[in-house]
């Protein structure tokens, strides 16, 4: 399957994502999340509130685009290299965009009619959503549940009119947050993982809406994009330096290991916040815990004893907040 053909009119059932226009929505999506960077950061309250998702979104979006940077000359070779480049996102916001991209492009490579924009944008709430062991309403699994109803709904439009729908519904959805969940309405924000999900919804309709080039136009300068407006609840949240109130794990293991649901069910014994994330060959996992190294021996003592296991390489940061904005966990 190669890029969308122009030749004929632009309705869901006849244009394709092909790699061409995938490459453009994920180099716009990360000048736009380079661009809101530090706003994103700013609004960082759940679910820990250690100011990082729009820097851990940043890299992970480097990192996707870095890696399909080359050019693949076929969707499968595409989905393979961002499957494989998202389980590398960076914390809690960036491994769940990370399973939504990987879960986005995985039917990219169907047959015939498909995928339907619609299909896209539900596996990939899906997959992002099995990501997560404990799922909570008000983040940025809730604006990718709404956005992916909202393109079912509308699925008979054509293609610029669906995802302008998309992108004004993954809006919408993000402003109801502070309503959905309580630390977020106490510090008047809008879920900062949400808020970078929808600017993906934004270089989505620019694409396909033929308002932002398909043609690879590095350096892009984040300057260059329209900016969105509406940007709900994106100012500093005041505070002193802040303290220690955890530690933020990650590892890697391969899939020949443990079973995805064997390790979800045991880190969610052991942590909070647990994402547990897979192309099929490794599992990428991230929780936080109140002691890292404690942590880390469980999980080595549980699978690295098993055999053909090499040692679990870790990488534990604390978690830092200001101590005038309360932190929250996952936990219902």
């Amino acid at each position: 399957m190669g890029a969308a053909d122009r030749s004929t009119p632009s309705t869901v059932r006849n244009v394709l994502l092909g790699h061409a226009e995938m490459a453009a929505v994920l180099r716009h999506f990360g000048a736009l999340v380079r661009r809101d960077e530090a706003r994103l950061n700013a609004i960082n309250v759940f679910p820990v509130a250690d100011s990082d998702t729009g820097t851990n979104l940043r890299r992970t979006l480097d990192l996707i685009v870095d890696a399909v940077s080359d050019g693949q000359e076929n969707l499968t070779a595409y989905r393979s290299q961002v499957q494989m480049a998202a389980l590398s996102g960076r914390g809690n916001s960036g491994l769940i965009i990370g399973q939504y991209l990987a879960g986005f492009v995985e039917i990219l490579d169907r047959p015939a009619d498909s995928p339907l924009l619609a299909d896209c944008l539900s596996h990939a709430s899906n997959t992002a959503r099995h990501a997560v062991v404990n799922p909570v309403r008000g983040t940025v699994l809730t604006v990718a549940s709404a956005a992916a109803t909202e393109a079912a709904r509308r699925i008979h439009l054509d293609t610029p009119t669906l995802t302008a729908y998309v992108e004004v519904a993954g809006l919408g959805a993000l402003e109801r947050t502070p309503s959905q969940l309580p630390v977020l309405a106490a510090a008047g924000v809008v879920d900062s993982g949400g808020a970078g999900l929808v600017l993906f919804f934004e270089a989505l309709a620019g694409v396909l809406g033929g308002r932002l080039p398909i043609e690879p136009t590095l350096p892009l300068p984040a300057t260059t994009l329209p900016v969105g407006e509406c940007r709900t609840g994106l100012d500093p949240i005041p505070g002193p330096p802040g303290i220690v109130v955890g530690f933020e794990v990650m590892f890697r293991l391969p899939a020949a290991l443990a079973s995805h649901e064997e390790l979800r069910r045991f880190l969610g014994h052991l942590g909070s916040d647990v994402v547990v994330a897979t192309d099929g060959a490794e599992l990428a996992a991230h929780l936080h815990v109140a002691d890292g190294n404690v942590a880390a021996g469980a999980i080595s003592a549980e699978f690295e004893t098993r055999p053909g296991a090499k040692a679990i390489s870790y990488d534990i940061e604390p978690l830092i907040v200001p101590s005038s904005v309360p932190s929250a966990d996952e936990a219902p």
